[in-house]
């Protein structure tokens, strides 16, 4: 008898399992935040590349290739290059442009994030694919080549100056040519973002950003600037007599020396991702909650918002043939 009640006992909770287990499926949602999307199955990138006007009044995006989005842009010798990833197994990862508007494809292979030229040669720097991670190209960007560097390094940001290409990332690296390169490791305590050199009265000078500053007369040996670094770091620009930082939480900060930085926010609710300096104003672009994610300023220190109505977001910008090209996803 005891049995035959165990028994009974046990098929009523199979039973209830099943119905639970029932309507949880039916009505369960997966949430797809922080989710990353596999190849493939993702939403279409729209509107991710924007051309701006001079005076950044007329402003029109448009959708080269919905499979990609764009994270690092320059422009030279009358072109515009974008680098970035695409999520299809066969899309982009590199598109050129005279005019922001009709762009040329190039074959996707290692995801990349930033991109510039020196020495007649145009350099590409991104994340590796087990073996390589900088792409170069020696004929105005029609043609590529992949380059081995260190493949357990993560490369975010490229510039060019006294004959020296500089990367930044998780380490930092140099090289004369874009082909071979020297690389500074420093360990797991910086990441780094934005990098630029300028060469102000004959005092040239490297800047890295990012969970620091760095700066550096050579490219191989920094130093650590000390400031308020409550904010990650992505951007830095020069213009007007005046360094500008931009990053998190609205963060600007500027400086006249490289050496004392003061800080503000404009726009707490966005995260700035990129500036530059053309056309006599910084132009700033990101990330927001708020609709402002582009901004403009002669000074770095008073802005204003370019009102244009879009939820994407803008990693990075560059200015040629009398327009602004931003691009992102």
């Amino acid at each position: 008898m005891e049995l035959k009640i165990l028994i009974i006992n046990f098929i009523i909770i199979i039973i209830i399992t099943y119905f639970i287990y029932d309507y949880i499926s039916s009505t369960y949602t997966p949430s797809t935040n922080n989710a990353t999307p596999k190849e493939d199955e993702y939403e279409p990138f729209k509107n991710n590349i924007l051309v701006m006007s001079n005076d950044l009044k007329t402003l029109n995006s448009y959708s080269p290739n919905e499979d990609s989005y764009w994270v690092g842009i320059t422009f030279v010798n009358n072109k515009f290059i974008a680098v970035g990833d695409s999520l299809n197994k066969s899309g982009y990862n590199i598109i050129s442009s005279t005019d922001g508007i009709t762009w040329t494809f190039h074959k996707k292979d290692i995801r990349l994030n930033a991109v510039t030229f020196g020495n007649n040669v145009i350099v590409a720097v991104g994340q590796s694919n087990d073996e390589y991670n900088v792409k170069r190209s020696i004929d105005n960007g029609d043609a590529w080549e992949l380059i081995e560097s260190d493949k357990d390094c993560t490369w975010n940001a490229i510039t060019f100056g006294n004959n020296k290409f500089v990367a930044v990332g998780n380490n930092i690296m140099t090289s004369a040519d874009g082909s071979t390169w020297n690389i500074k490791k420093f360990g797991s305590f910086i990441d780094l973002y934005g990098v630029l050199f300028t060469n102000i009265n004959n005092n040239p000078i490297y800047i890295a950003v990012g969970s620091h500053i760095l700066k550096s007369t050579n490219g191989d040996d920094w130093t650590i600037v000390s400031y308020d670094n409550t904010n990650w770091l992505y951007g830095i620009a020069y213009g007007n007599n005046k360094y500008v930082i931009v990053g998190s939480k609205g963060a600007i900060i500027t400086s006249i020396d490289t050496n004392t930085w003061t800080k503000q926010i404009i726009f707490p609710n966005t995260t700035w991702y990129n500036i530059i300096f053309d056309n006599n104003k910084f132009v700033a672009v990101g990330q927001t909650t708020t609709g402002r994610n582009i901004m403009t300023s002669t000074d770095g220190i008073d802005w204003d918002p370019v009102v244009y109505n879009t939820d994407n977001t803008y990693f990075s910008i560059a200015y040629g043939n009398n327009k602004f090209v931003a691009v992102g996803y």
